[in-house]
């Protein structure tokens, strides 16, 4: 059984009294199902795998979502398979957080997520992740913390990472990417 989100629809106590925020309808969102673990399909034991498996940045899949890029829709759909980092997961949570629990933002999201299998960092994208920062530290080129996980998610994988920040080349050689 998925396990179900609650979205929390209730006003904000400032805006009580002024009535409902257009960016926050007045709970018309039902809570969404998030497939459970074991619907998953258990990314973490794998080893690496064969054809076009691509682990998704959030730069991606917002451009994909909003219809802004048929070039990145269309990898999306010619995918053999599409892996979500758990992290990426959460950025896009954020951005339907952001929106007041829009459905608009909310429904693709869910639909991308019963299309791609999550994974999660574990103790090896720990150490992926150690060596990555490491690395960037060296050369004095940070990038976004959750970035450099997403990106060791995918190493530890031994997936291609499908982006479109222009900070992942600074990782050339280090993880296999595809800018969008």
């Amino acid at each position: 059984m998925p396990r179900v989100i609650s979205i929390n629809c209730a006003k904000p106590a400032a805006s009580a009294a002024s009535g409902p925020s257009p960016r926050r309808p007045e709970c018309s969102a039902a809570p969404w199902a998030m497939p459970s673990p074991q619907q998953w399909r258990n990314a973490n034991a794998s080893t690496k795998m064969a054809g076009d498996h691509l682990a998704l940045d959030s730069s991606v899949v917002v451009r994909h979502l909003r219809g802004h890029s048929p070039g990145i829709s269309r990898t999306l759909a010619e995918a053999d398979e599409l892996y979500l980092p758990v992290t990426a997961l959460g950025e896009l949570l954020f951005g339907v957080e952001r929106s007041g629990n829009d459905p608009r933002a909310r429904e693709p999201l869910e639909k991308l997520l019963r299309d791609a299998v999550l994974i999660s960092p574990d103790d090896q994208t720990a150490e992926h992740y150690a060596k990555l920062r490491a690395h960037l530290t060296a050369k004095g080129t940070p990038i976004p913390e959750n970035d450099i996980w997403i990106a060791a998610t995918a190493r530890r994988h031994q997936l291609k990472l499908y982006h479109d920040d222009a900070h992942f080349e600074l990782l050339e050689g280090l993880i296999d990417g595809l800018r969008a």
